[in-house]
């Protein structure tokens, strides 16, 4: 399958597909081939590509972290801040590591019922939880999470991170005072 841009008639372009195969007509070998319009797929693919690239960048210029899992809570998307927070490369969070390891071990329980809920249908509230970073240290975080569905199944998770640090230390100083 080979796919190219081609001049019509009139002068526009499309894009088409060529697909062949070997034959053999009057006992000689030939080639047997078809052109396929595919200039509404080209143009579907990239409105798509554009969304992504969209969604992307809207992630990218959040400054707090944004994720995607899968099924198994194994992460498949998260945003350039994500590395920033956490200490993980981009290439160690695109490697799937799964959420609950950014808990605190005292927090996964928890975690894991909330995601379950989640994942059967029930409505998720902004938990706080303690976020673990690469390097042990750690912060309180508010944690935001929602259902993906794709053809009216859940495929997984979409969801915020943001460091509370400061409003915690707010409240602390307010009971003080």
């Amino acid at each position: 399958c080979l796919e190219f841009r081609a001049v019509r008639k009139d002068g526009s372009l499309i894009w088409l597909s060529a697909l062949s195969n070997r034959v053999e007509f009057d006992g000689q070998p030939a080639v047997q081939g078809m052109f396929l319009d595919i200039n509404e797929s080209k143009a579907a693919g990239e409105v798509l590509r554009e969304s992504e690239q969209r969604y992307r960048e809207l992630a990218n210029c959040l400054p707090d972290i944004v994720f995607e899992t899968d099924i198994n809570g194994q992460l498949v998307f998260a945003n350039e801040r994500a590395t920033e927070i956490s200490g993980y490369s981009h290439r160690e969070l695109e490697k799937g590591l799964s959420i609950l390891q950014f808990l605190a071990p005292e927090d996964r329980e928890r975690a894991s019922r909330n995601i379950q809920r989640l994942l059967t249908g029930g409505r998720h509230v902004p938990t706080e939880y303690t976020f673990v970073r690469k390097d042990g240290s750690t912060f309180p975080a508010l944690i935001t999470a929602t259902p993906c569905v794709c053809k009216n199944k859940v495929t997984g998770l979409r969801g915020l991170v943001l460091d509370i640090t400061e409003r915690k230390k707010t409240e602390e100083s307010l009971e003080k005072g």
